[in-house]
C-alpha cells in the first residue's frame, strides 16, 4: 500500500508540473490565437457583430500588457500601444467582405486541393496585398500579424536542433553561408527533384576552385560513343 501511495502523489506530481509548464509556454494569448484564427479564413460566415466581438481582433485593439520573468529572476513590464484601430476595422469591414469573396473564388480557381487554415490565411493575404491593398490597409495589417505571429517557440527551438546537427565538429569551418542554406533546407525540407540537383552539380563544376579548396576532386564523365563509331 505504502508504494502505491508513493506512485500516486509522484503521478500526482508529474502530472500537476506537466501542466504547470504547458501553462507557462502556452499563456492565455496563444490560446485566444489559437481559439479563434480559424474565423478569419471564413469571415463572411459570421455577423458583423460576431467578428467584430471576436477575442483574438479585441487583443490586438487595445493596449498589450506584458510580464517577463528574467534569468535574473527579476520581473519585468511593459505596455504597449494598440496595434489596431478598431473604428478603421469597423469601417473597412464591409469592403471586405466584397473583397473576401473574389479572394476566394481566386483561390478556388487556383487550387486544386483542400487547403488547411493556415495557407488559407496567407492566400488571402497575398490576395488583398497585391490587389487592394489601399482598401483596407487595416485588415490587411490584421492579416499580416496572423500569418508571421508565431504561438509559440518550437520554430526556433526546430532550427537550434537542426544548427546542433549540421554544425558538428568535423563542420566548424563551414561558412555562414553555407550554413544557413543546409539549416533551412533541414527544417523547410523543399522538394528537390533529379533536375535540380542535376543544375547544383553543373553549377558547382563552373567553379573549380570550390572544389579545389574543399579537397575534392571532380571526375566527368565522357561519352565517347561518338568516337566509337567514327573509328569503325
Amino acid at each position: 500500500m505504502d508504494m502505491d501511495n508513493d506512485l500516486n502523489n509522484y503521478g500526482l506530481k508529474f502530472i500537476n508540473s506537466t501542466i504547470n509548464s504547458i501553462n507557462e509556454r502556452f499563456g492565455a494569448d496563444s490560446r485566444i490565437i489559437m481559439d479563434n484564427i480559424t474565423m478569419f479564413t471564413k469571415l463572411n460566415d459570421y455577423s458583423n457583430e460576431e467578428v467584430l466581438k471576436n477575442p483574438l481582433l479585441n487583443l490586438y485593439c487595445n493596449e498589450m500588457y506584458y510580464k517577463h520573468k528574467g534569468v535574473d529572476n527579476k520581473i519585468y513590464e511593459r505596455t504597449d500601444e494598440p496595434l489596431l484601430c478598431f473604428a478603421k476595422l469597423q469601417k473597412e469591414l464591409p469592403q471586405l467582405r466584397v473583397l473576401l469573396k473574389s479572394a476566394n473564388n481566386d483561390v478556388k480557381r487556383m487550387q486544386t486541393k483542400i487547403i488547411n487554415d493556415e495557407v488559407c490565411l496567407l492566400d488571402i493575404l497575398k490576395f488583398l496585398s497585391v490587389n487592394v491593398n489601399y482598401l483596407v490597409p487595416e485588415w490587411l495589417k490584421l492579416y499580416k500579424i496572423l500569418t508571421t505571429l508565431p504561438i509559440g517557440s518550437n520554430e526556433c527551438e526546430r532550427s537550434f536542433s537542426a544548427l546542433k546537427r549540421i554544425k558538428t565538429k568535423l563542420r566548424n569551418s563551414l561558412s555562414s553561408t553555407a550554413l544557413e542554406t543546409a539549416v533551412k533546407f533541414s527544417i523547410l525540407k523543399p522538394d528537390v527533384t533529379d533536375n535540380d540537383l542535376d543544375d547544383i552539380v553543373q553549377h558547382f563544376c563552373m567553379y573549380p576552385g570550390r572544389a579545389k579548396a574543399r579537397n575534392i576532386k571532380i571526375y566527368k564523365h565522357e561519352d565517347n560513343d561518338d568516337d566509337d563509331v567514327n573509328d569503325k
